[in-house]
């Protein structure tokens, strides 16, 4: 049941946040046009980067240490209280160092070329460290199960955010800057709210042995993370030099229109995920999470390709006619964002401490699509890097997987996998070749929706 609880919490929460930027996406389409969104684009993925990076992955230890120390207190929060000091620390290095850089004409110049200017980079560094630091807290609570205290935090940051921006862009004039001053105000009010729960937790007791095992356990995190970022940096940053900001600005939304799909297996793999370190500890509960996983891809599968047939009108209806071609970029990015749902294995080398062969993959997966992006995008442009993507993507999930069979004993289905992502290509090529009809939209639409159902009622997903 608190599996079940969570992901109902979760769930409800992040439909609030998604479906609540999708009704004000036509609003901030009003305000910023399709170049200022395109900056917002490129600001977005510094900003994730930066969290990533400099975050250096010291969730994932302190989630170690918390699940297994939880009869140990002293210890767990003198770990907690070295990550934030030194997160602290390596931030404000950071920011000296660009005070310096920045002034290079070099640089600056380097910066030009990809549409960037120094102002830009200063909110997305100060962004980035509340927001990395933020994380630690909000793992925290998951950790503990506090679905309701994550939840409430997930949506008040919603609503300062979009309301902070909106004010800043309408009252203030400030463009796509309004957009990046409403994110880091609402960054920062979260951050005194969370730690005023998370102080507790907290011991001041500096250690670099405490250090070593964070980044020994947690870097490692970066790689992991950085797979999405860097297909994704990578992407936006080789488009920008050969499309102009406005087609970038499509992309970037289409993007965030696709994340909306997504919300209800990230709810899920926020819910299991204690129940997939505790598995480690018998087969059997390892194979019986394994189903259950398994069968919510099906059901992510069919909740998009039901997405794809009923976004038409939908996107039509709420953006501007200047933001063109949006809908085939949108269904188009779909089988890849799908297949993000296979981030969870991850975890699966995380609880072995094994997490050093995540590096490999990353850098592999990661060379693969920026190969693609340098080959291709020069000619077919925003296809060709969603495409990449996928490719990426799944080279990736099929990699993992055979890894995990060998090593852990534990096979997913590679079958599923492939006829998943391969079925949400369907409505693409059937918009392209002029099949992309009501009548068809209309019965595949039922068809689908009794499926859901049915596999949901039939399957072990929430059991």
């Amino acid at each position: 049941m608190n599996l079940l609880k969570g992901t109902i919490i979760y769930t409800l929460s992040n439909l609030t946040i998604k479906f609540g930027a999708v009704l004000l996406l036509p609003i901030l389409t009003h305000l910023l046009n399709p170049e200022e969104y395109g900056m917002v684009g490129l600001y977005v993925t510094l900003t994730s980067f930066l969290t990533i990076i400099l975050g250096l992955g010291f969730y994932t230890p302190l989630m170690k240490t918390q699940s297994e120390q939880k009869s140990n207190i002293a210890t767990s929060s003198h770990v907690n209280f070295c990550a934030i000091i030194f997160l602290i620390a390596v931030y404000l290095l950071l920011l000296l160092f660009l005070y310096f850089i920045l002034k290079s004409s070099l640089v600056i110049d380097l910066l030009g070329e990809v549409k960037l200017d120094s102002k830009l980079i200063y909110l997305a560094v100060i962004v980035s460290m509340f927001s990395a630091i933020n994380i630690i807290m909000n793992t925290s609570f998951r950790m503990d199960e506090n679905y309701i205290l994550v939840a409430i935090l997930s949506i008040l940051s919603f609503v300062l955010f979009y309301s902070s921006a909106i004010i800043f862009i309408k009252q203030f004039n400030y463009g796509g800057l309004g957009y990046i001053y409403g994110n880091l105000l609402s960054s920062i009010i979260i951050f005194f709210i969370s730690f005023t729960c998370y102080y507790r937790k907290l011991s001041i007791a500096f250690s670099w042995h405490n250090v070593k095992f964070l980044c020994g356990n947690g870097i490692p995190m970066v790689f992991v993370e950085l797979s999405d970022k860097i297909i994704e940096a990578s992407d936006r940053f080789i488009l920008v030099r050969y499309i102009s900001l406005s087609s970038l600005g499509v992309y970037t939304l289409a993007l965030t229109g696709c994340k909306v799909l997504n919300v209800v297996f990230n709810s899920y793999i926020s819910a299991i995920l204690p129940s997939i370190y505790k598995s480690v500890e018998s087969r059997e509960d390892s194979n019986y999470i394994k189903v259950k996983l398994e069968n919510a891809y099906v059901l992510v599968v069919m909740m998009v390709f039901l997405g794809q047939l009923i976004s038409k009108e939908i996107i039509d209806i709420i953006f501007p006619a200047s933001y063109s071609n949006l809908f085939f970029v949108f269904i188009l990015a779909l089988p890849a964002i799908s297949l993000q749902y296979y981030y969870f294995l991850d975890f699966y080398f995380h609880r072995s401490e094994d997490s050093r062969f995540i590096l490999c993959f990353t850098i592999a997966t990661s060379i693969i699509n920026i190969i693609l992006n340098l080959i291709f995008v020069p000619k077919y442009g925003v296809y060709a890097s969603l495409l990449s993507t996928y490719i990426s993507y799944l080279i990736r999930t099929l990699v993992e997987i055979k890894f995990i069979a060998r090593r852990y004993k534990l096979k997913f289905s590679v079958l599923k996998v492939l006829m998943g992502s391969f079925v949400l290509y369907t409505v693409p090529l059937l918009y392209h070749y002029g099949y992309y009809t009501v009548l068809l939209r209309v019965t595949l639409s039922i068809v689908l929706f009794i499926g859901i159902i049915m596999f949901y009622k039939k399957s072990k997903i929430f059991n």
